[in-house]
């Protein structure tokens, strides 16, 4: 009995063995067949891909991927006869929701509309507390450009399920895609009913059309919604007030603000007085709405001067004024912040920086930054201080000096941060040209690294550090006069020196009109003109580049200017020539993709 019973255990023990291992086999044949079936389908190869898809769904019609396949396949080749059959076997098989809509589909493709609507009935009544049927006949309905009959199921949906929130995304894009931009924020809001946490994905929605010319009925429908709270909803309401922000209501949008902050505050957080007008005015100065910013700024600091904010306030408002060119209110700020405040570095640096590059007073930057960096014990402070003197001494002539700030900067760089220091073998090698030390500026510029790092770009400064090679290169042997001229040019311009950069070109131009930098130079001296407003002779200098250097390699560059020149002052004609002939004559040009744009964006405008 002892033996007979280890027997079974035996057989039992190796059927499953057995039927194990068949089944493993069975898996991986059918996991072959699938990858085939999708290789001929990426092949565009559709018919072979309906045989493969077709095998394995007869092999399992279960499996909705192997279905989908042969589904997807056989409407590409409008088998529409056959992918009728297929459903019908699958609803032999399996009678579930998708084979009940897409007989349906079937019915529609072979022109049997009256069938496929009674079938979609059907469908609909058979499953009509399963949101899954009415997604879809309305995916089939869209998909068939039947827009409005999407919307009437999706609408029956909510009906038979007594759910008035269902299907608010579905319906919100379709509102969206069609221009109904109020309908669709309606829904976006019903979402949001449902999905408290989805608040920055339904503002971002809202927000991508509230600029349009129905912003004032999405603005409605918003005010609508809010009003409708028995609470205050605070998401809610920085939703509304972001909308009004979008459309330039800066005192609407503040209004909302101040109704946000009343609430809050009410309940016990007056620690935090304040919050909401600063993410409120962080934001707006993030989308560049300087006005509204400063705005929500000042009256925080006006009503909260406590708050933890405050000091993050004052800064912003710095940092305004600076772009709003208002430089010396800038500084007044500045200094009355680090009068203050303890924590000072970013007030001090931003002081130095303004002296330095927009009021052009690299003396007194100095005097703002030399004593910061002397003091700074954090090493990346450090650097960036060291680097702004380098820039403010250059700006002085001083180039010893400045390439001594530089080499400061470089030690206060991590060893593995190979993107600030190819920044700093740049400058370093820029002042070592300025020198005329054409020789150390080639070593320096050759240790600049080729690497992607998406925060420092280091990979085009390796391009630019190429490029400058080359010209030294190019024109060492014979040119070493040019060279010099150029040099001086480039000293000029650090010196931000336009007027007498534009005479050492122009010099330059006369000496070496046969240099390998004589086309550069003139490129360069169109750009001065170009920066100083002088548009005419930018245009004049571009068009001697033409006749004098029609055949360099930077001549597709002069072409694409002149064509940008030409347009601004209605000849397109003309331009259009121009962008013709890149396109004609050097095919392999970087701005290939950008002329191709100009030619389609100046041909409709000028038919």
């Amino acid at each position: 009995m002892l033996a007979f019973r280890k027997m079974n255990k035996l057989m039992l023990c190796l059927l499953v063995f057995f039927t194990t291992t068949l089944m493993a086999q069975q898996t991986k044949k059918l996991n072959a067949l699938y990858n085939t079936a999708l290789r001929f389908e990426r092949m565009r190869v559709y018919d072979q891909a309906i045989i493969q898809f077709e095998k394995l769904f007869k092999a399992n019609p279960k499996n909705s991927a192997y279905y989908q396949g042969l589904k997807r396949n056989l409407l590409r080749l409008e088998k529409y006869e056959l992918f009728l059959q297929t459903v019908k076997y699958k609803l032999a098989v399996q009678d579930d929701v998708m084979g009940n809509a897409d007989l349906g589909f079937a019915f529609y493709k072979l022109g049997r509309q009256d069938d496929a609507k009674r079938q979609w009935d059907l469908a609909i009544k058979k499953y009509a507390g399963n949101a899954s049927i009415y997604i879809h006949v309305a995916n089939i309905l869209l998909r068939e450009g039947l827009v409005d009959q999407a919307v009437k199921i999706y609408m029956l949906g909510r009906k038979n399920n007594k759910d008035e929130t269902l299907f608010a995304v579905e319906l919100a894009n379709i509102y969206a895609n069609r221009d109904q931009r109020a309908q669709a924020t309606k829904e976006f809001l019903t979402y949001y009913t449902r999905n408290k946490r989805q608040i920055l994905w339904v503002e971002g929605q809202i927000l991508s059309y509230i600029n349009s010319e129905d912003s004032l009925a999405v603005l409605d429908e918003i005010q609508k919604f809010v009003k409708k709270q028995k609470a205050p909803d605070i998401p809610l309401l920085l939703l509304y007030a972001n909308s009004l922000k979008s459309l330039n209501k800066s005192d609407e949008a503040i209004e909302v603000v101040l109704q946000i902050e009343k609430t809050t505050t009410g309940r016990g957080r007056k620690d935090r007085a304040g919050h909401y007008f600063n993410q409120f005015a962080a934001e707006a100065y993030r989308q560049e709405k300087y006005e509204i910013a400063l705005k929500a700024y000042a009256i925080l600091l006006q009503r909260w001067p406590e708050s933890p904010y405050a000091n993050d306030a004052t800064l912003k408002t710095a940092y305004i004024q600076k772009n709003k060119q208002n430089y010396r209110q800038a500084l007044s700020i500045l200094d009355g912040y680090i009068k203050t405040n303890k924590n000072k570095f970013e007030a001090e640096f931003l002081k130095g920086k303004i002296l330095a590059e927009n009021l052009r007073e690299p003396k007194e930057a100095v005097a703002v930054l030399t004593p910061l960096f002397n003091t700074s014990r954090a090493r990346d402070y450090q650097r960036i201080t060291a680097y702004a003197l380098g820039d403010c001494y250059m700006q002085m002539a001083m180039l010893d000096e400045a390439e001594r700030w530089y080499i400061q900067a470089l030690q206060k760089t991590e060893p593995h941060n190979v993107g600030q220091q190819n920044v700093v073998y740049f400058r370093l090698a820029e002042v070592k040209f300025m020198n005329r030390q054409f020789t150390r500026t080639l070593n320096t510029l050759g240790k600049i690294k080729a690497r992607r790092t998406p925060k420092v770009g280091s990979e085009d400064l390796h391009n630019d550090a190429l490029e400058f090679s080359f010209l030294i290169e190019d024109n060492l042997p014979d040119s070493a006069g040019a060279l010099a001229s150029y040099a001086a040019f480039k000293k000029e311009i650090a010196q931000y020196n336009s007027e007498n950069a534009a005479d050492t070109l122009k010099s330059l131009l006369a000496h070496f009109p046969r240099a390998a930098l004589a086309p550069i130079a003139l490129i360069n001296l169109a750009n001065l003109y170009k920066a100083e407003g002088k548009m005419k002779e930018s245009e004049e200098t571009l068009r001697q580049f033409l006749t004098a250097y029609a055949d360099s390699r930077y001549t597709d560059e002069v072409l694409f200017e002149l064509a940008d020149h030409v347009a601004s002052t209605g000849k397109k004609e003309e331009a259009l020539s121009y962008l013709n002939e890149i396109l004609v004559s050097h095919p392999y040009s970087t701005y290939l993709e950008e002329t191709r744009q100009k030619i389609r964006a100046l041909s409709s405008s000028i038919q």
